[in-house]
């Protein structure tokens, strides 16, 4: 199961199925592909200073929007089948056709249960769980992959595979410690990137020692990650050269 972030939630949360619709960005600046996949990604800004990530891969296509707070707004596609998440600080809305669930720490323990009921029948999220584990099978962490691969991670462990947004956090923390270490200024945009990934996941780590394997306080712990992440991965790009 999938409890979303600690503490209360934002007005952003709320949007629900239009991601992106009615956000106008500019020329996007940064693409990026591989081919194997049929996948192609971008990443552009918008006018009220969030970052979009589109992705197309075969009639499946993908658009987040990420704010400075680690506040994003997902919405996954195929044909006309539309399902859009929506995280802050203190929750996630899930939406599927006319219905939308929300996931809190406060919530009873048998949402979970009603939200993978609710999204169990969706052809697009199949298939961006099967792009998904495609791309961790890559191991590819550059920014516009791991932007989707964020996502990846927590759409899985809302589908039930609960160990999905941990072992993300756990790759990068093995990829990208050796750097931080390395590098005790932090002399670039993505020198200051991974060290905060690597903390967020120290964090989460640190976390999810307080709980015993079936405390769904555990999964609290895992959307405090997916917003430190969103948050830094923002900042890198804001901040690299990538999108000016």
């Amino acid at each position: 199961m999938m409890m979303a972030m600690l503490g209360g939630g934002t007005a952003a949360a709320e949007t629900e199925g239009q991601v992106g619709a009615a956000t106008p960005f500019k020329p996007v600046k940064q693409v990026s592909a591989r081919a194997e996949l049929g996948l192609t990604v971008s990443v552009s800004s918008t006018s009220d200073g969030a970052l979009l990530l589109s992705a197309t891969a075969g009639d499946l296509s993908f658009r987040k929007v990420v704010y400075a707070d680690g506040r994003y707004q997902a919405q996954i596609e195929q044909g006309r089948d539309r399902i859009a998440f929506a995280g802050s600080e203190g929750r996630m809305v899930v939406t599927y056709g006319s219905k939308s669930l929300t996931l809190s720490a406060d919530q009873d323990d048998q949402q979970p249960a009603r939200v993978r009921a609710l999204i169990v029948s969706s052809p697009a999220l199949r298939q961006f769980r099967r792009l998904a584990a495609q791309l961790e099978a890559t191991g590819d962490v550059t920014p516009e992959i791991l932007g989707l691969r964020v996502t990846g991670a927590v759409v899985s462990e809302i589908d039930g595979d609960e160990g999905a947004v941990r072992r993300l956090s756990r790759e990068l923390r093995a990829k990208f410690t050796a750097n931080v270490r390395r590098v005790r200024l932090r002399a670039s945009c993505y020198d200051a990137y991974q060290d905060l990934v690597v903390r967020a996941a120290a964090q989460m780590e640190q976390c999810m020692g307080q709980f015993s394997v079936w405390n769904p306080m555990r999964q609290v712990c895992a959307g405090v990650w997916t917003l430190q992440v969103e948050s830094a991965w923002f900042s890198f790009l804001s901040c690299s050269a990538i999108l000016r």
